[in-house]
């Protein structure tokens, strides 16, 4: 569980930082991240919700991330 805590706060880090500085390309793995870990930790409706976030961010910015 603490691993899962150190992902939340780097990815969630990392997310404010590339959406302060506008890249919104570099948010979908930190959304992916995120989703994940959710999904782990039995928070279906916040990973739906991530992981549709970072499915929007990788079309709109057609990022590769597959």
């Amino acid at each position: 569980m603490a691993e899962f805590e150190r992902v939340k706060e780097g990815a969630g880090r990392a997310s404010a930082l590339v959406r302060a500085l506008g890249a919104a390309r570099f948010d979908q793995p930190c959304l992916l991240y995120l989703g994940k870990v959710a999904l782990a930790e039995n928070r279906r409706a916040d990973a739906i919700e991530l992981l549709s976030r970072a499915l929007s961010v990788a079309r709109d910015t057609s990022v590769g991330f597959h």
